[in-house]
């Protein structure tokens, strides 16, 4: 009887993981010849090892092709790949995160359009506020002024005087107990605590006077002086005094004799209508 015997080198053995990945379906191991020339002349203490058959130039060069992500499998009929060759993904392109240059000049254009269309009503509120705000800073002026005269038991008023840059406003004191007067500041009698300052300085393009459109004649109107006195017992002079605005906006601060109390409108040309300005 005849044992069995082991495999004949000459089969070719099950190609390597490696070989199937770049598609190299030809590749195969070496028979152990050792007549071969590469294996001719070992020493007995080196170890034989598998030698394979070397990639000609032109296969070399397709099988970089393949890693590169070019397609050399052959296509059949139904448009499957062939076998022994395996598709390596083509690199995903990535598109840059940014803008170019056409999106940032639109994005400026439209900016700029946008601004030329808000631009002059934001500044018509800006310059009607700006003549509120000189209104109501007058009238905290007359509000501190009371409340002086009610502290210090001696009369305090607001003297507006016409000067080459227009009505400017000072704070007096009674020095001589006969209440604020033209002659008593005149001579420094009724002495002033604290100095002019005219609205326009303040507040650019407001100041006290009149629009084409008032229905008056003066902008201060209070009892043909420009003195407007409080008294210690809580009084004050009667009238009002305009400020206009740079929009031609008019506003008007108005002092109740009895109570000293004051109140700031703006005037309505269309309905000539003086309406409250809160």
């Amino acid at each position: 009887m005849k044992s069995c015997g082991t495999a004949p080198h000459s089969l070719v053995e099950s190609e390597p993981w490696w070989a199937q990945l770049v598609g190299a379906s030809r590749v195969h191991l070496h028979q152990h010849d050792a007549n071969h020339p590469l294996k001719s002349g070992r020493g007995s203490d080196e170890r034989s090892r598998n030698w394979r058959e070397e990639f000609s130039e032109a296969e070399a060069a397709r099988d970089r092709d393949v890693c590169e992500g070019w397609k050399h499998e052959t296509v059949d009929d139904s448009g499957l790949a062939g076998r022994g060759h395996l598709r390596c993904p083509r690199p995903v392109a990535v598109s840059a995160l940014g803008f170019t240059a056409l999106d940032i000049v639109f994005a400026a254009a439209t900016l700029c359009v946008l601004m030329a269309v808000a631009m002059p009503q934001a500044m018509s509120t800006v310059t009607r506020s700006r003549g509120l705000a000189a209104a109501r800073y007058l009238a905290a002026r007359m509000a501190l002024a009371r409340g002086q005269a009610v502290s210090r038991s001696t009369t305090v008023a607001l003297y507006l005087r016409e000067e080459p840059t227009g009505i400017s406003i000072s704070t007096i004191q009674d020095g001589n107990r006969n209440g604020v007067r033209t002659r008593d500041i005149d001579l420094q009698i009724d002495r002033t605590t604290e100095e002019a300052v005219a609205l326009s300085d303040l507040f650019p393009g407001v100041e006290i006077g009149l629009t084409p459109e008032a229905p008056v004649d003066d902008a201060v109107q209070l009892g043909g002086t420009g003195i407007l006195s409080f008294t210690p017992h809580g009084t004050a002079t009667s009238g009002s005094v305009y400020v206009r605005g740079r929009d031609g906006t008019q506003w008007v601060v108005r002092v109740l004799g009895v109570t000293a109390r004051s109140r700031v409108l703006r005037y309505v040309p269309a309905t000539r209508e003086w309406v409250s300005a809160s």
